[in-house]
């Protein structure tokens, strides 16, 4: 046995002793798929060779798990080695196998083995951060339509209130950045569910916060118009209820123009006037004023909304964000 195939097989033993993957499958592998494993996650075979390492490795999940687990090993110890490893190429693999085993696997239902044949390690790295970004989105439009779809076909108080927000108070607007999310606040929403279930007894009126809801919605995926025709029905059901003003100071607070933003600035300062007791306009503006630079202003906003707010749950949360940020 060569130097180079003695220390891959004692490196293959030690990880065989420690890894998660060690079942009944692997005891169906003989030395010399084994040894192609090893070689793999090295870097030391060719492309016939690695083409048949793909192909076990889409077959048989424990390989895949065996292969992960010595990739991720070698990747800690060349981190963790005061001298570059042996093989530099192994630093350029990708850094989450997830993304290499389901890649692996759809390329095996397609046969497409050809696709991963002589690829460089960084040109398989960004189409695999590609196809990351891809099914992130993916996720992201099936978690809205299920979430749109759930609140018009079944919109009962409970499940309007599970969904969703019935003020919604807690977005992040994007303001022309186009990164707008939830915050963690929303995490916080079901603490308060039986509090608002009286409040959402008149069917006119859970109709229009459901019409509230799915315009936040459009708003944190960054449609706008299809938000503005649920702020229009609610504003037929709700009228000048402080939720429904609120969010049309948030939804003018998303445009990009600045007319728009300086309109929902005013829009709020004017709701914490007439309706001072309302915390969620109190938020919104906080967060404005932090986002768009204002720091001062924003930590009096920040002290208003604090003052008002009287669920625990949110009050944490609000006061860990101003000790970390502000």
């Amino acid at each position: 046995m060569t130097g180079n195939r003695q220390e891959r097989f004692v490196r293959l033993l030690g990880q065989l002793a420690r890894s998660s993957t060690h079942d009944d499958e692997l005891s169906d592998l003989d030395d010399s798929e084994l040894e192609l494993i090893a070689a793999y996650v090295e870097q030391q075979l060719t492309p016939a060779e690695r083409e048949r390492c793909e192909q076990l490795l889409a077959r048989n999940r424990a390989a895949l798990g065996l292969a992960a687990d010595l990739w991720e090993a070698r990747r800690a110890e060349s981190m963790a080695s005061p001298t570059p490893p042996a093989t530099p190429a192994v630093s350029a693999a990708p850094k989450v196998w997830w993304a290499v085993a389901a890649s692996l696997l759809v390329a095996a239902a397609t046969g497409g083995w050809a696709l991963y044949t002589g690829r460089s390690e960084s040109r398989m790295e960004d189409e695999l951060a590609s196809e990351r970004q891809q099914r992130v989105q993916d996720q992201q439009q099936l978690c809205l339509l299920s979430k749109t779809r759930f609140l018009e076909q079944a919109p009962s108080p409970v499940r309007a209130f599970w969904m969703g927000s019935v003020t919604p108070e807690i977005l992040q607007f994007p303001m022309g950045r186009g990164d707008a999310e939830l915050t963690p606040m929303a995490a916080a929403r079901a603490e308060e569910t039986r509090q608002h279930l009286e409040s959402l007894a008149d069917a006119p009126r859970q109709a229009g916060l459901v019409q509230l809801e799915l315009a936040s919605v459009e708003i944190a995926a960054g449609r706008l118009t299809e938000a503005r025709k649920h702020l229009e029905k609610a504003d037929g059901l709700l009228g000048a209820e402080p939720a429904a003003l609120n969010l049309r100071a948030v939804w003018l607070l998303a445009q990009q123009e600045q007319d728009r933003q300086r309109q929902g600035e005013a829009s709020l300062r004017q709701i914490t006037r007439t309706h001072s007791d309302f915390a969620p306009a109190w938020y919104n503006l906080a967060l404005y004023l932090e986002l768009d630079g204002r720091l001062a202003e924003s930590r009096t906003a920040w002290t208003e909304y604090l003052k008002r707010e009287q669920r625990p749950a949110y009050r944490q949360i609000a006061e860990a964000h101003l000790a970390t940020t502000l």
